[in-house]
């Protein structure tokens, strides 16, 4: 136990489930996913089988209205683009670079899609009151890192192969561009951020004018683009990655237009593939590595898109009780106490730093399970077949309306009760720009959540995501918010040279362990995730104080939660691109950093789990 901690609580269940999966990789996400999937094709073959016993104007018949037109194959073959066709058609005749920024324009405009400048609405860093026009990447279809694999290179190529053939271009010319928009991608994703960098916030943040955006694109009139999009309220301009701004300008340019028409049509029939042809499905399947699916399944993914709160808000009310609600929120509660308290404990920070830290616990929002208001795309803006309906002019008429909310955003406060995951959603984040923690309903069940269980087994658990999500309020991106969600440094300059240095202890602590043989953690890349995982850890420790049976009965739930069966080739493949270290790094790297897992377990010198207390890393 004291040598490999996460091996004794997991060792069994790890060779069953090795023995079950046949070598595939298995974690209790998984375990939890295939419970969901369960309970969301139960609604879906709800919906399927009673669509008419369900009123006009319930999110269950607008949900139903969709379906009926997913599953509408032929009338899908029939519609062909539909209303998207003027759309693809403007791209095609385009005849200059300022035309091509026009179309741009629109279709960001209209139907909320972007290709090579990306606009995006999110909370003004400086005033969590309003909203800020971000500029972001590229459309790029893949990630950075998958643009730097071979793999990736071969997927990529492969899919917009065959979107140019379902499009109707002949094979060798599809190939030839298939070549030339692989080539492109691969630049753009050369002046992409890094993952590390994408994390560094102050990296990430650059407040920049019109003036000083058309000091950069030169190519192009940033006013009369940003006008043309529908963003001119918008009073800030962010811009994600300025080394990018460059490279874009590089490309706006006569010798370049043909191909950023292509790569334009492309971003668009991307967006839209799963609700065209067959052709379109089938290579937006292969790519998404659904392709696997039955003809129905697949049908269900696009309403599950494109009705994504509305159907959580069916599975919510299914599957996720008040009682249940008011549970968790009391256990978030005890946490958050917890958290004031061992704050108080810590001897490395400030008076006035702590003073501000439990102001920003006291202030944190806290949204659990579904939203309080949906704001739904869909209700009234869909049609069936039997009113005339198809999957595509359903998809186009909520990206319209999705389209229009955004661009209202430029004149209208924040709003505080907006979620960034449905209630369906396996996950949970806290955001710094709302201060906030967000659970959603299907996160809050078996195997991380069990209303018949203890209260340490639980603590252990959920409780242990629960505090993590908070510590990232504190880790080094969410500690430069302030309780009101703006980006201020609120800690004296000692506090803050003390976090500093131990950040650095936390990257060459993690960054010595050796995930798998000959593999050791990205102590940098995984910064943020061990800050809150070893924080959360703590508080929930101290929290259970002197009683060690409930500590040990917590630190084996904490175990159990993160059992995987990952396998060497996969481990490695996550240490190159996850910020999040390893189940068994996340466990005993973790634990080993852990000064009430030692007492609960006697750990000594000599255990192989043991660390010297001076190298163990700690923040909270």
């Amino acid at each position: 136990m004291q040598d490999d901690f996460y091996e004794h609580v997991n060792g069994k269940v790890i060779k069953e489930k090795k023995a079950e999966n046949e070598g595939e990789s298995w974690d209790n996400f998984a375990s939890l996913s295939d419970r969901v999937k369960e309970q969301i094709g139960s609604i879906s073959k709800d919906l399927k089988d009673n669509v008419d016993k369900y009123e006009d104007g319930t999110v269950e018949k607008d949900v139903a209205k969709i379906y009926k037109t997913a599953l509408d194959t032929e009338g899908r073959e029939k519609a062909g683009y539909g209303t998207l066709a003027p759309y693809l058609e403007a791209i095609k005749s385009v005849d200059s670079i300022e035309n091509y920024l026009q179309v741009l324009g629109e279709i960001r405009k209209e139907l909320g899609k972007t290709s090579l400048i990306t606009f995006l609405p999110e909370v003004n860093p400086k005033n969590s009151e309003k909203y800020a026009l971000f500029i972001d990447e590229p459309n790029m279809l893949l990630a950075k890192d998958e643009l730097e694999d071979e793999q990736g290179i071969t997927d990529i190529k492969t899919y917009v192969m065959s979107i140019l053939e379902a499009s109707g271009m002949e094979g060798k010319e599809s190939e030839e561009w298939g070549n030339k928009l692989v080539d492109f991608y691969k630049d753009i994703a050369d002046a992409a951020l890094s993952k590390v960098e994408k994390n560094d916030v102050k990296l990430t943040t650059n407040y920049l004018t019109d003036e000083d955006l058309q000091a950069k694109l030169t190519n192009m009139d940033v006013k009369k683009f940003i006008a043309d999009s529908g963003f001119e309220s918008f009073e800030n301009r962010v811009v994600i990655n300025t080394r990018m701004l460059e490279k874009i300008n590089g490309y706006l340019t006569k010798d370049n237009l043909e191909l950023l028409k292509q790569y334009t049509t492309i971003a668009l029939l991307n967006d839209f593939a799963p609700y065209l042809n067959n052709k379109f499905v089938e290579a937006s399947a292969k790519f998404n590595q659904i392709e696997n699916m039955e003809t129905e399944e697949k049908a269900w993914e696009s309403v599950k898109t494109l009705a994504e709160f509305e159907i959580g808000e069916i599975y919510a009310k299914k599957y996720f009780s008040q009682e249940k609600k008011a549970a968790v929120e009391k256990l978030v509660s005890d946490i958050l106490a917890g958290y004031k308290k061992h704050i108080d404990s810590l001897d490395w920070l400030s008076a006035e730093s702590k003073e501000e830290a439990k102001n920003k616990i006291d202030n944190m929002a806290v949204k659990i399970g579904y939203p309080e208001n949906y704001t739904s795309f869909v209700k009234g803006n869909v049609k069936s077949t039997d009113e005339g309906g198809t999957l595509i002019e359903n998809a186009i008429a909520i990206s319209k309306l999705k389209a229009a909310s955004e661009i209202a955003k430029g004149t209208k406060p924040v709003d505080r009760g907006e979620w960034g995951l449905s209630p369906q959603i396996i996950n949970a984040y806290y955001e710094a720009s709302g201060n906030q923690i967000v659970f959603p309903a299907a996160m809050l069940q078996e195997p991380f959540y069990n209303e018949n269980a203890s209260y340490a087994t639980n603590l252990g658990a959920i409780g242990a995501i629960i505090a993590h999500e908070i510590t990232h309020a504190f880790d080094d991106a969410g500690s430069l918010y302030d309780d009101k969600g703006n980006y201020r440094d609120w800690w004296t300059a000692e506090d803050r040279n003390s976090f500093t240095e131990r950040a650095k202890k936390f990257i060459e602590y993690f960054g010595s362990i050796e995930a798998v043989p000959g593999a050791k953690v990205d102590g940098e890349l995984t910064l943020g995730e061990n800050i809150a995982n070893t924080g959360g850890i703590s508080v929930i420790s101290s929290m259970l104080e002197n009683d060690i049976e409930a500590l040990k009965e917590m630190f084996k739930s904490y175990a159990t939660s993160w059992v995987s069966t990952m396998s060497d080739d996969d481990t490695k493949a996550q240490l190159k691109s996850d910020v999040h270290a390893p189940a068994k790094v996340r466990v005993n790297g973790v634990l080993s950093a852990t000064d009430a897992f030692y007492k609960a377990f006697n750990v000594k010198p000599g255990d192989k789990m043991y660390v010297e207390p001076e190298k163990r890393a700690k923040m909270f």
